[in-house]
């Protein structure tokens, strides 16, 4: 809070004070003196519009009384008692009758008249009413009460707000031939209630026989129970219209919507009808408050004096916090005046002195931060904003949509897919409470769409409470450093030529691999292959076609391999495979004859012009089947891939797991290769023992002879 809203709180409390207590005061009497007014009051206005009322129901009873006794009502009473006729309406007393309603109608309160018979048939009616049809206007509770109904809504639509009165009709003989009902709006009501002053504080509401209210500006009438303040004082609605032989029923307060209220009823005797009287006595209060608009005048007039005061005393606190936000803004410029001979002026100099060496550091700190290679960024943990030197915009493609943490290079970055895991947990690392270094090489997309290797230091910085606030860091291009890092561990790792693993990474690669194997239980394999006469290609065609086929193979073997295993250059024209995760025995024999099939369809050689095909023999070892180690699996397949060479060449056996008993070795494949491994034991698995292969020896058929090596 302000120190100036401070202030003239303060001041506001002090002068406010007595004006509230003699507020209060006064309210209090007020109120009593009110509460007392209220009820009197309400008591007499419903019983002077339950005198009204009792006049006008006087009248309309004596009225449709008369109305009924009229000879042409009586002729043609007698001519429907018997029943409704539609030759009825061709006499002249049913014409005499209905222009006698017309005129009454038109001439009193009334909407309609009936004229109805002893079977509740409507036998003349004035305009609007349907002769031959029920009558519909029958109410138990007119009986009791001189002939008046209570409310309802007559007519179409939302209808009009009404109640009837009936009186029977009698022949010259004094014998009952029909009921005479007159429907009469509620306006004659409305006219008598309206003609009592009530004030704004005091509300009548009219009660019929059944307990329907209707109340200004008399438009619907409904049950109390649809208004939730009748409901609260149902029982006294309820009772109402019963005559206690008082006149006025004894007041009852109530508080609604947090008002206080007071209400009664006064009976209309000659209907069963009641009127109550509502009087809001929070209302009625209001009205007396002379004391309290001068106690609100001097308010105001102290409110003003107060706020004058406080803008003037307060005037350089406003001035110092003005200051402070322009220089949060930014203004460098922006000075304290010193010259105004008070305290005020000699923290106006301190305050400058202060801002402007904050100035002069922040300027060598942008200056610094401008002049280096490398980006320098900020993370406003206040702003959620993140903010980068100018160079960022000359090395790297990313633009961010604003400067909020979300969008900025932290989270938008175009970063490579294999350094993805790398990031997100050094990122997360780094918003973690306890860590407040940050360092890791990633690559990212530069400015010529390309990948390129930087280096990422931050450091968090944390306030007296030691709370984060800030991170501060670089980014630095080190593309060059670690290209040549990378070359010299692929020169050390990769054969020069095929850019397969060499002999001595490869064989580091296949012992993590078995010990990986080992733990998981998969079916990994080794695949020895050696092309056949390469001798061939170096000497009739030259070094370069023998480069050609290397690389041809390199390539063939790395596409076999990928995302299953990995593949080297055991020296020569020898390659070795290592295939991983097979989810069948037979797999690798695919993979290997697939190996045979795309070397043997050749390649268009670049040296010669010519065709080149390739054929090679391979021989397939299984990890723990046919050795425990690198050394005894490759001399498996090793020795696999032999037997191939002494039997036609340019084909694939298993390692052996056993002998025959004629002492021949199996160079065959599994006769169910389609089998599933399931992780067992492969020492135990009948579908690799010896005696399971289907093997053919040289002798029995021939194998396939070498195709031409070029056509």
């Amino acid at each position: 809070m302000k120190f100036s809203i401070k202030i003239a709180a303060v001041m506001i409390l002090l002068m406010a004070l007595p004006l509230i207590a003699v507020t209060i005061c006064h309210q209090n009497t007020t109120v009593n003196h009110s509460s007392d007014f209220g009820r009197s009051n309400n008591e007499l206005i419903a019983q002077t519009e339950a005198d009204f009322m009792d006049n006008m129901f006087d009248r309309v009873i004596t009225d449709v009384k008369v109305y009924a006794a009229d000879d042409r009502i009586k002729q043609y009473a007698e001519l429907g008692a018997g029943g409704y006729s539609p030759e009825l309406k061709k006499t002249e007393e049913y014409d005499l009758v209905v222009d006698y309603m017309n005129k009454i109608c038109r001439s009193d309160n009334i909407i309609r008249m009936e004229l109805v018979n002893s079977k509740n048939e409507v036998v003349a009616g004035s305009d609007g009413a349907k002769s031959g049809s029920d009558n519909t206007l029958y109410d138990d509770n007119s009986d009791d009460n001189n002939g008046i109904s209570s409310m309802f809504m007559f007519g179409d639509g939302n209808g009009t707000p009404a109640f009837t009165v009936k009186r029977n009709v009698y022949s010259q003989q004094n014998k009952k031939v029909g009921t005479l009902y007159a429907v009469y709006s509620v306006d004659s009501i409305k006219s008598a209630v309206e003609s009592v002053h009530t004030g704004n504080y005091t509300k009548l509401v009219i009660i019929d026989s059944a307990h329907r209210v209707i109340e200004s500006p008399f438009a619907a009438v409904r049950e109390y129970t649809w208004y939730d303040e009748y409901t609260q004082i149902g029982s006294v609605v309820s009772a109402a219209c019963t005559d206690n032989g008082k006149g006025v029923s004894e007041s009852v307060d109530y508080t609604f919507d947090n008002h206080p209220k007071t209400v009664c009823t006064s009976y209309v005797s000659n209907s069963g009808w009641a009127v109550m009287g509502i009087t809001d006595l929070y209302e009625l209060s209001e009205e007396d408050n002379t004391l309290l608009i001068v106690c609100i005048v001097m308010g105001c007039i102290s409110l003003g004096l107060i706020i004058f005061l406080t803008i003037v005393f307060t005037k350089p606190i406003g001035v110092i916090d003005d200051y402070l936000d322009k220089k949060l803004k930014g203004d460098t410029y922006c000075q304290l005046p010193e010259e105004t001979g008070d305290e005020f002026g000699l923290i106006g100099h301190k305050f400058n002195k202060i801002f402007d060496e904050l100035s002069s550091s922040e300027l060598r700190y942008r200056t610094i931060a401008e002049m280096s290679d490398s980006v320098v960024f900020e993370i406003n943990f206040k702003t959620n904003q993140v903010h980068v030197s100018s160079n960022f915009n000359q090395k790297f493609s990313f633009r961010p949509k604003d400067e909020s943490l979300r969008e900025s290079f932290l989270y938008k970055w175009h970063i490579h897919k294999d350094d993805k895991l790398k990031y997100s947990s050094d990122i997360e690392a780094l918003f973690n409470k306890n860590n407040d270094r940050w360092q890791g090489e990633y690559r990212f997309k530069n400015i010529h769409g390309n990948f390129s290797w930087v280096l990422i230091k931050a450091k968090k910085l944390r306030d007296r409470m030691d709370k984060s606030y800030r991170i501060v860091g670089v980014i630095s291009d080190i593309d060059r450093e670690k290209e040549s890092e990378l070359h010299l561990i692929r020169k050390a790792s990769f054969d020069a030529l095929t850019q397969l693993y060499n002999r001595e990474t490869f064989l580091k690669k296949l012992q993590e691999q078995m010990e990986l194997s080992a733990k998981k239980n998969t079916l990994d394999a080794v695949l020895f292959v050696d092309l056949d006469d390469f001798k061939h290609f170096n000497d009739e065609y030259g070094h370069s076609c023998g480069d050609e086929v290397l690389k041809f193979t390199a390539d063939t073997i790395k596409e076999l391999t990928f995302e299953r295993g990995f593949g080297g250059r055991f020296g020569g024209d020898e390659f070795i495979m290592c295939l991983t995760g097979m989810k069948l025995i037979g797999d690798t024999g695919k993979i290997a004859q697939e190996m045979i099939d795309i070397l043997g369809k050749g390649f268009i050689s670049e040296s010669t012009g010519s065709e080149v095909c390739i054929h090679c023999s391979i021989g397939i070892a299984f990890f723990r089947e046919n050795g425990n180690d690198t050394e005894e699996v490759i001399a498996s397949a090793d020795a696999a891939m032999y037997k191939i060479k002494k039997h036609g060449k340019s084909n694939f056996a298993y390692a052996a797991a056993d002998e025959h008993t004629d002492g021949t070795k199996v160079i065959g494949k599994p006769i169910d290769s389609n089998r599933r491994y399931e992780g067992e034991d492969l020492l135990d698995n009948p579908i690799l023992s010896a005696d399971k292969y289907e093997f053919k020896l040289s002798e029995e058929k021939d194998l396939p002879k070498l195709p031409k090596r070029f056509k």
